[in-house]
């Protein structure tokens, strides 16, 4: 981590992107920090965020499906959006892949997160500018 550096100087400046990110400015976002924050005592990780997003991704569909029966699910699943702290994503139909936008930051000194060095948001990438048409996936989905 940052901190563990000791001397964070050599991180400021830094470039970063990813799909959740602490520091993503939606109110969605922020409400879900500040709630995890309440209930841990500690901020959540990337990977915290990503598996809460995706599992309540997970639950629209369930909720859509009417079951949770895996094949009902499936089917509604595809298409579908959720509109989370990360901003919307949308399961493709065509290879059941998960378009999402892209987050990037630059790591700064001075955060309201911590006293180390950490990442500020920079911009937001929206998955239609990163993906991959279906027909070039070689997805052979029926």
């Amino acid at each position: 981590t940052i901190e563990s550096l000791g001397n964070d100087s050599l991180m400021i400046g830094n470039m970063g992107a990813e799909i959740y990110t602490l520091s993503i400015p939606t109110k969605k976002n922020e409400e879900f920090v500040a709630k995890f924050y309440k209930d841990k005592g500690y901020y959540p990780t990337w990977l915290r965020g990503k598996a809460y997003i995706a599992t309540m991704f997970w639950a629209e569909a369930v909720k859509k499906a009417g079951t949770t029966d895996v094949a009902a699910v499936i089917k509604a699943w595809e298409g579908l959006s959720y509109d989370g702290p990360a901003g919307v994503w949308t399961m493709r139909a065509c290879d059941h892949q998960a378009q999402v936008p892209y987050w990037y930051t630059e790591i700064v000194a001075k955060t309201k997160y911590f006293k180390h060095a950490f990442e500020a948001p920079r911009g937001m990438t929206p998955a239609k500018a990163v993906e991959v048409p279906c027909a070039d996936t070689g997805c052979k989905m029926k």
